[in-house]
């Protein structure tokens, strides 16, 4: 476990056949796919992050802006008023549908809501115990927890390799992320096999949606805690999208809003730490470690140093309000040539989703900030979810 940005530093910028992510994901292969981004490593890796990194970069990705808006707004219409709820259940419905819409394309609505059931079928039957135990992987029946889970899976499989041969028939007109992949593919002559794209869409689902989740409900926990710096988002808000409908236009311009997502990944990161398996011996901050050696940049640690984030343990989104840090002192995307390739998309998602419930929504935290975790998987969400009371529209 590293904790030194300088150690960190050494595993982020080291040579990618030393230090090897995919290798210490493994683990991961029954659950993405062989051919998964974070299972591959060398050749293999850069090859599959060149097709994918196009349709998560600048203006394509600001595209969503309407779409993330839209689908919060709807969600918004259905929440309870008066009673306190787990803001974690709207988030996990809200970033799963995005990624529907944004990532495999499907626009009918009950499309949608087919392929939600499915993914959300295949997600409760992924319990952690088979992926951190890989003897309970065996296909006992129906009932048995792994044979629910492969049967869950193959259902995902048909429909997500029909959804990859309809964007290879036809992708003109299309600004989903698949569609995208596919033309990048095309274009560069080296197009992912459907086998491939699948398994990467997976990823998408997995590594963009509960992390995704999990985020916002730490942030707004730690919005809605902090008077002042909920009083600082409204303030801002009024000044900088006024009183109508958001328009995702503005929302690269709220930058009190983006310090605060920022300090709440310091200070509550989702993925705790990053992975490398040594390919051979490796002294770091003054120890030896040989081959296969599992070394990890813990963000958890590194976060809460006091001499690299004064306060913390406090909630102070000022810190990034003029300085960003190294991303050897906050990488919750992980880091290196192994960063998250939906790091801007994910940022962007959690500001846009954030305006649009505090500038329409009269929410109140239930229960004082608290740091203690609920663990899914290797996703470390807040404990109760995060319970707030919604007192219904602005």
């Amino acid at each position: 476990m590293l904790a030194d940005p300088e150690d960190v530093k050494t595993v982020f910028t080291g040579p990618a056949d030393v230090f090897l992510s995919g290798r210490a994901n493994q683990t991961f292969k029954p659950f993405l796919g062989e051919r998964s981004l974070l299972v591959l490593d060398l050749e293999d890796h850069q090859r599959h992050r060149r097709l994918l990194m196009p349709p998560f970069q600048g203006e394509r990705m600001r595209a969503y802006g309407t779409l993330v808006r839209d689908v919060t707004l709807r969600s918004l219409d259905r929440w309870p008023v008066g009673t306190p709820f787990p803001i974690i259940g709207p988030m996990h419905a809200i970033t799963l549908e995005i990624i529907i819409r944004a990532v495999f394309g499907v626009n009918d609505d009950a499309a949608v809501e087919r392929l939600r059931g499915l993914l959300e079928r295949l997600a409760h039957s992924a319990h952690a115990l088979l992926l951190f135990f890989p003897s309970l992987q065996r296909d006992l029946g129906a009932w048995s927890p792994w044979g629910r889970f492969v049967r869950a899976r193959a259902a995902v499989d048909e429909v997500l390799l029909a959804e990859v041969r309809r964007a290879r028939t036809a992708t003109v007109g299309r600004e989903d992320i698949l569609a995208k992949l596919v033309e990048e593919g095309v274009r560069r002559g080296d197009p992912l096999a459907d086998e491939e794209t699948r398994d990467e869409l997976l990823t998408l689902l997995g590594a963009g949606h509960e992390t995704s989740t999990a985020a916002l409900a730490w942030g707004f926990q730690w919005i809605l805690g902090t008077p002042a710096a909920l009083e600082r988002a409204h303030a801002e808000l009024r000044d900088v999208a006024g009183e109508g409908t958001l328009d995702p236009v503005c929302v690269p311009r709220l930058r009190w809003l983006d310090a605060c997502v920022y300090e709440s990944m310091r200070i509550t990161p989702v993925a705790p730490m990053a992975l490398r398996w040594l390919a051979r011996g490796v002294s770091i901050g003054g120890f030896d470690l040989p081959e296969g050696t599992i070394a990890c940049p813990c963000a958890w640690l590194v976060h809460r140093d006091a001499s690299i984030h004064s306060e913390p343990r406090s909630f102070r989104p000022e810190r990034f309000e003029e300085k960003r840090p190294s991303p050897f002192e906050w990488f919750p995307f992980g880091g290196g040539n192994r960063t998250c390739i939906g790091m801007a998309f994910a940022l962007y998602e959690m500001n846009v989703i954030l305006a649009t419930v505090l500038q329409r929504a009269r929410l109140r935290l239930v229960d004082p900030p608290s740091e203690r975790v609920r663990r899914n998987g290797i996703i470390l969400a807040p404990r109760d979810g995060t319970r707030v009371v919604y007192e219904g529209p602005k």
